[in-house]
């Protein structure tokens, strides 16, 4: 709940049973498997798309359950994440990166069983996909369609993943990438994702699968395999094979020609993505599930009013529209950060009273606000540019305080004194008036805002 809180959507994965092996059973059951990183098939049949911030499905999902944990990278979460698996020499590759250009900025950052996963904002310019091995040996890229193991998941080789430095993880932590990151992830994104071969994976259906449509020999990790099984189900039913003849077709070269094999769950559910209705009823009576073709939640958000100038008081609307032509920002990213930000330093020392005769109503600027929008729309940066200002005065005040803070030392050593020389008079006989006492110091306030 703490992941989806953040706007990243979660899923279970299996989990590293006591003996050391996968829920799913292993390779054995499962030749695709690789240990408390796939899906758990039962709760998402969908894998990746039955993903969800939803707080009541996670708690069914999770509650009292042993289950790893997933959480969903690219446009979903708005990050991505550079993967490092130490022992295909990973760490050697990114130092390698980092000398050759810089190092990489400080990010949250997860250490996993082999090595780490630097975490990143997807940038707004470029999308970001998933590759395995492209940046260098053991660096790999999680984006679109893609998914890491996250933190209080177990490897199977019995670590446990955590965030470097912290328990939860919090948007703030999470840095933006540096450019040459970026351009070597758009380089490597140029490239061909597969070897092409015209080796149909059952050669009993040649003629009714080529006609233009060309089978790789193998796809990796990372190089589009569900997107593949998703494309070649449409080729072959076009071709007029029946819906269980493409199932069948699929999980064989599923087992034949991608590495590592998808899970049964996986493909099947790419195999009978947009079939027709007809099509759907045929593999649901073969299968006897009873179960209707599930219908696409079509989610839709209301337009946004548009932001009106006059709801900003003159003194500030010059200085934020300033503001907006050197930036290239919307205006109202600034507009709230700067009311919010005058209010805070009002504070409850000026109230409204709306009614003139009923003094008992007053209410304060205590003013709550956020702005929403895609990665990369220069949110932070805006905010930022109008709390300057309220920064500059926390800095001074701190410094201020610093200097009383210094002062009330030196005033305590000489009360301290002061009282010493009384109280010895005092033992020896003399008279001490009240004007006399010395006064002892106030320790000093600090300006808040």
């Amino acid at each position: 709940m703490q992941y989806a809180s953040l706007g990243i959507p979660v899923l279970p994965l299996h989990y590293i049973t006591e003996d050391g092996s996968c829920s799913c059973g292993g390779q054995q059951v499962n030749p695709g498997c690789k240990p408390g990183k796939h899906p758990m098939g039962t709760l998402v049949p969908r894998g990746l798309k039955d993903a969800t911030t939803n707080n009541a499905t996670i708690q069914k999902w999770f509650d009292g359950k042993q289950h790893n944990i997933g959480i969903c990278t690219g446009d979903v979460s708005g990050i991505f994440v550079l993967d490092r698996d130490d022992r295909d020499g990973g760490d050697i590759a990114l130092a390698e990166l980092q000398a050759k250009n810089t190092p990489l900025p400080a990010t949250l950052t997860q250490t996993t069983g082999n090595g780490r996963h630097y975490a990143f904002r997807m940038p707004g310019t470029q999308p970001i996909k998933n590759s395995t091995k492209k940046l260098g040996s053991g660096l790999d890229i999680r984006g679109t369609g893609g998914y890491i193991v996250a933190p209080p998941s177990v490897h199977e080789n019995g670590r446990t993943y955590s965030w470097d430095g912290c328990e939860s993880p919090a948007r703030d932590m999470i840095a933006e990438a540096p450019a040459w990151l970026l351009e070597a992830i758009e380089r490597i994104g140029t490239k061909p994702i597969a070897t092409i071969s015209e080796t149909p994976p059952n050669p009993a259906s040649t003629n009714d699968m080529m006609g233009g449509f060309s089978w790789p020999d193998k796809i990796s990790d990372g190089e589009g395999r569900e997107d593949f099984i998703l494309r070649a189900a449409g080729h072959l039913r076009h071709n007029g094979e029946h819906q269980l003849s493409v199932e069948r077709i699929l999980l064989d070269y599923n087992r034949l020609h991608i590495s590592p094999p998808l899970s049964d769950d996986v493909v099947l559910d790419r195999a009978r993505r947009y079939q027709s209705a007809a099509r759907v009823g045929e593999a649901n009576a073969a299968n006897d599930t009873g179960w209707e073709a599930p219908q696409e939640v079509k989610a839709s958000l209301p337009p946004v009013p548009k932001f009106d100038n006059r709801m900003l008081p003159k003194v500030l609307h010059d200085w934020v529209h300033d503001i907006g032509d050197q930036m290239q920002c919307p205006i109202e990213f600034l507009a709230v950060g700067v009311m919010v930000a005058a209010g805070s330093v009002v504070g409850n020392r000026i109230g409204v009273q709306p009614k003139e005769h009923d003094t008992g109503w007053v209410e304060v600027p205590n003013i709550w606000g956020a702005i929403v929008g895609r990665p990369g729309v220069m949110k932070s940066p805006a905010l930022a540019k109008v709390l300057s200002p309220l920064k500059r005065l926390e800095r001074d005040a701190q410094a201020s305080f610093k200097s009383a803070q210094a002062q009330y030392e030196i005033d305590k050593i000489q009360y301290a004194f002061a009282k010493k020389l009384i109280e010895d008079s005092i033992r020896k006989g003399a008279t001490v008036t009240i004007q006399q006492m010395p006064v002892e110091p106030a320790p000093p306030e600090p300006i808040r805002y």
